[in-house]
């Protein structure tokens, strides 16, 4: 399958994953072929991308993701109505803490740790769709995903998992304090409205700190996810072990996620330059301690990117392998030359030290054989 902005898609090409709009419905179902009339409405609910099919035998590939669709729209959905549960009660009680009925989000985590935990062994290949008025709830979402899976690496116990879920998952319910034209705010923002919004943080602790299920530590991942190892982040300014272990956690898997989601100001970032962002942070923004454990749970080229290697030979990526995730298998299609591999080989790159990813290429015509067309997810 291939991610593709929706301006680049054409009628004919098939839905790889669902999409879910704002409300939690669906929208297009796996398998759906795409016409003028579903690629005008997605552009119209504001779904920036979508993965598509690969209608070339040799490109298609099956491509595993860490939780199940329905688990995590089940836990968009709870973060969803938790958050605007939220910002109801603060407006008619005027107050900076509310009762959270918190009893959703719980179970949802409670279940991605236990489906986490089950798929250990499968890296990170997929990013979440999400429409641009959902983003922060699959954000939200996702950053618990990713926090959890790091928490797996550093040997947590069930316990730990599920408080750091907590607090991934409820990192940014601070926002529901933050005046809404300024959380909606397409352009930059003004200095008096950045200080604004990062009060999110400090909002959000004030909401968690009292609420009899969630513990202190949880609370203080809404507190602390925008501090900075070396001191330069914010509200506190706090710096190395003076940032919470969990926030600290948290911190990288934000960053990592908003990187590589579609913004309004930006397309997303790929994740191999996503990568190399978190991994040239550690020590420095990152605590690099954490960083280790959270980049082994991440494909650098996930399942089904086409890429060159730098003898000339181009593919896709069939195989990733946790934890060695440079490494992955490439079934090799074509010669330096544009012609054809028959058969096409799978090549480990673990087992060819010399061999490396030089590029990552984005349309299928430049991997498949010289004069094959490309029908899938490639320029039409």
């Amino acid at each position: 399958m291939q991610r593709l902005p929706v301006a680049r898609l054409r009628s004919g090409m098939v839905v790889a994953r669902p999409i879910v709009g704002s409300s939690g419905q669906m929208l297009l179902s796996t398998g759906t072929v795409l016409n003028e009339t579903y690629i005008r409405r997605l552009k119209e609910k504001g779904i920036p991308s979508i993965y598509i099919q690969e209608q070339a035998p040799e490109l298609t590939v099956q491509v595993d993701d860490v939780i199940s669709d329905k688990s995590r729209l089940r836990a968009n959905v709870a973060v969803r109505d938790l958050m605007k549960d939220v910002k109801t009660e603060l407006a008619v009680a005027r107050r900076g803490f509310v009762t959270l009925n918190d009893v959703q989000v719980r179970k949802s985590v409670n279940s991605l740790v236990d489906e986490l935990l089950a798929n250990r062994d499968i890296a990170v290949n997929l990013a979440d769709i999400r429409s641009l008025d959902n983003y922060t709830f699959g954000h939200s979402v996702q950053v618990g995903v990713l926090a959890i899976l790091t928490g797996i690496t550093m040997g947590y116990d069930h316990l730990r998992l599920r408080d750091l879920g907590i607090g991934a998952i409820l990192h940014d319910i601070g926002i529901t304090r933050v005046p809404e034209a300024i959380t909606t705010k397409t352009g930059a923002l003004t200095p008096e409205e950045m200080a604004e919004m990062q009060k999110h943080c400090k909002y959000g602790f004030d909401i968690l700190r009292y609420q009899p299920n969630i513990s202190i530590l949880s609370a203080h991942v809404a507190y602390q996810h925008h501090e900075r190892h070396n001191g330069e982040g914010y509200p506190r300014g706090l710096k190395g072990d003076e940032i919470q272990e969990y926030a600290r956690i948290v911190a990288i898997a934000e960053q990592y996620d908003s990187l590589i989601s579609d913004r309004p100001w930006r397309a997303a970032h790929l994740p191999h330059e996503a990568v190399e962002i978190i991994a040239g942070g550690g020590d420095y923004f990152f605590d690099y301690q954490v960083v280790k454990p959270f980049l082994e749970n991440i494909a650098v080229y996930p399942v089904g990117t086409l890429v060159e290697l730098n003898d000339g030979t181009r593919g896709v990526v069939t195989q990733v392998q946790k934890g060695l995730t440079l490494r992955p298998t490439i079934r090799l299609l074509r010669y330096e030359d544009g012609t054809a591999i028959k058969p096409p080989i799978e090549v480990r790159l673990l087992d060819h030290p010399t061999l490396l990813v030089s590029r990552v290429l984005t349309d299928p015509s430049d991997v498949l054989p010289a004069g094959q067309v490309a029908q899938g997810g490639g320029s039409s």
